[in-house]
């Protein structure tokens, strides 16, 4: 078995038919995000990756729209940034942190900031990611994730319940023209 993998690992499949499984759009992403192969013999083929002239472009899903977005303009869009309350997914590697935080410093919203706090608190933190979602909200576009982070870092019973009311209120609210109510709930 060893013999087979030794001889075939350096070999990409070229023909995406012939691929059983073409999985998500993240391994392609990670290849274009790093501009290198992640493993030798590893080749990608989600169903929406397409490959013009060696440039890879791969089409949006609800799930990865807003990181496919970051991924090829750098930037969230306008119609993302007002257009989303609830991420669907969350990209924490170091990679993916320092892409928001260039975005971010070329203009933070309330979208950077709660990826942010996110990465922060997988990462086990509690007080800088709690004034970044505090600052979040302040932004004017209130996201039931920000309320219910805010209640489960928050040490005081009170103060946590009253983001989980927040976050309940916000969940109930009309979700934006893109967002239909069952990828909300």
């Amino acid at each position: 078995m060893e013999d087979f993998f030794s001889k075939y690992e350096d070999q990409g499949i070229s023909d995406p038919d012939a691929v059983l499984s073409r999985g998500s759009v993240w391994g392609a992403l990670a290849e274009k995000l790093e501009g290198k192969q992640l493993a030798k013999g590893a080749t990608f083929f989600p169903p929406n990756l397409h490959v013009h002239d060696t440039q890879v472009h791969v089409e949006e899903s609800d799930e990865s729209s807003m990181w496919v977005e970051l991924a090829e303009t750098g930037n969230f869009s306008l119609s993302t940034i007002e257009g989303t309350r609830v991420p669907l997914t969350y990209a924490i590697s170091p990679e993916w942190v320092k892409i928001v935080e260039a975005s971010a410093a070329r203009g933070s919203t309330w979208l950077h900031s709660l990826l942010l706090a996110v990465s922060m608190i997988e990462g086990g933190s509690i007080t800088e990611p709690t004034a970044i979602l505090k600052e979040s909200l302040k932004m004017g576009h209130n996201s039931p994730i920000a309320a219910r982070c805010l209640a489960v870092l928050s040490s005081e019973a009170e103060t946590a319940w009253g983001y989980f009311k927040l976050a309940w209120n916000l969940t109930l609210s009309s979700p934006p023209s893109h967002e239909t109510i069952e990828a909300s709930v």
